[in-house]
């Protein structure tokens, strides 16, 4: 510890409305000036009805770092506003307006030289709190409380835009509806139109979407026949605003500029297929843009790059979520269609059966698509994994061939089975779609 001594300090009774109510405070005890120190803290806890002791939740209250580079004072405080804006927005409103917080903190302290942080070997750790318990409560604000959240939010809306450390209390405010209440509708509106926005547009969206939520649904009207398609985004998050309104101006989006990927009008379209999923006229010209979309696809080749490979992958989940027979001819074309696409970054395993191997084929991605087209069951897939004792998990990281031989070879079967509902249909001159379930989406 070397002449350097840290202390945590906590209110015993914090609200959301107090401003610094933890923090640390670092003491040279030593004759020297204090080394240049940084340190790193992690700070986690148990909710607890203060009367019962009953259990509430429990997870992280906050975590950071800070420098000490100033030889002078001998007596700093740090971390406060940090630690306090984290603790704020993870604590959010206390269940029953008063919890008791049973906490834990842990802190490393180290010198730092030339920019680098030392290592233990090198002399760097100076202290280390492996879990040290505090109490403390946390509570509803009181009027004074609430007027200096209003005030501060309306300052932090007001000046330069918000640090991604800021956000994290904006955003916390913005939920309470006597703090965001301080912001008109017109005020989050305006917010929206800076394009450089980014993450943090989202939880002005969700403001809007909790509090003023005929404002969102007029501005996104308005954004989806200028052609916008940032509003696209905002309607995932804003999701609550959501009616079936939405449906043809998205459409008419998708029919003027067919786009493919992770966010696009069929993007948004798919999470509410109740609202479409029995209007053929929809469901066609839904395929007809994508269709029209596929022309300017890169072709599938060996050389192709993958990130051009994954635009097919949404192409042919896009086609199996519009669901017509329109897409059939199209689909068919690929069903032998051997060409790979790494579905992530690395080559890593997931446990998950619903996430699947990292690698897939172009005829699984068609096979997957023509089956949505029949109205199939969604959980066929799986179901031929697991009767076939497929389990992602028993195959270590060595073993990745393999794991991709098995799984194709389940997918092969599907494929031949597939065919033979086709060919079975076209000998009797059935109708090639099954019909929909009641109630399947």
């Amino acid at each position: 510890m070397d002449h350097v001594q840290v202390r945590l300090l906590v209110m015993d009774e914090a609200t959301a409305g107090d401003l610094d109510w933890i923090g640390f405070e670092v003491e040279n005890l030593g004759e020297g000036p204090m080394p240049p120190l940084v340190g790193r803290f992690q700070i986690d806890g148990e909710r607890l009805d203060p009367k019962t002791g009953r259990f509430i939740a429990k997870g992280s209250i906050g975590r950071g770092s800070f420098d000490v580079d100033s030889p002078e004072p001998s007596l700093q405080r740090v971390a406060f506003r940090q630690a306090s804006d984290y603790g704020t927005a993870l604590l959010g409103r206390p269940e029953g307006g008063r919890v008791r917080v049973e906490a834990t903190v842990h802190l490393e302290l180290r010198r730092h030289q030339g920019g680098q942080v030392l290592a233990p070997a090198e002399g760097g750790l100076k202290l280390e709190w492996p879990g040290l318990p505090f109490t403390f409560h946390w509570a509803a604000p009181g009027q004074a409380g609430l007027e200096r959240m209003r005030g501060r939010l309306i300052a932090m809306l007001g000046g330069p835009y918000p640090s991604t450390t800021d956000s994290y209390i904006v955003g916390e405010y913005l939920k309470w509806p006597e703090v965001a209440s301080a912001v008109s509708a017109g005020e989050l509106l305006d917010l929206l139109k800076d394009p450089d926005l980014g993450a943090q547009r989202s939880m002005f969206v969700r403001a809007l979407a909790d509090h003023y939520p005929e404002a969102l649904v007029g501005h996104l009207h308005s954004q989806l026949r200028q052609g916008g398609h940032q509003v696209l985004s905002d309607l995932v998050v804003g999701s609550a605003v959501w009616t079936d309104a939405f449906v043809e101006p998205l459409v008419a989006l998708h029919e003027a500029d067919p786009m493919l990927g992770q966010m696009s009008p069929m993007t948004v379209l798919g999470y509410h297929r109740e609202d479409w999923r029995d209007d053929e006229t929809v469901q066609r010209r839904l395929v007809a843009g994508l269709l029209e979309a596929a022309e300017q696809l890169p072709p599938l080749t060996d050389q192709t790059p993958n990130a051009d490979r994954r635009i097919w992958r949404h192409l042919f989940g896009q086609l199996g979520s519009a669901g017509h027979m329109d897409g059939l001819a199209f689909a068919l074309q690929y069903l032998d269609n051997p060409t790979w696409i790494r579905t992530r970054d690395e080559l890593m395993f997931d446990p998950s059966p619903r996430v699947g191997p990292p690698v897939v084929r172009i005829r699984d991605l068609a096979h997957d698509a023509i089956a949505r087209m029949l109205q199939l069951d969604p959980e066929r897939t799986l179901r031929a994994f697991s009767e076939a004792g497929y389990d992602f998990q028993s195959y270590p990281h060595a073993d990745l061939d393999r794991m991709l031989e098995d799984s194709f070879e389940v997918r092969d079967r599907l494929i031949a089975e597939l065919r033979g509902l086709l060919e079975a249909a076209e000998g009797t001159q059935e109708p090639l779609s099954t019909p929909r379930e009641e109630g399947r989406k």
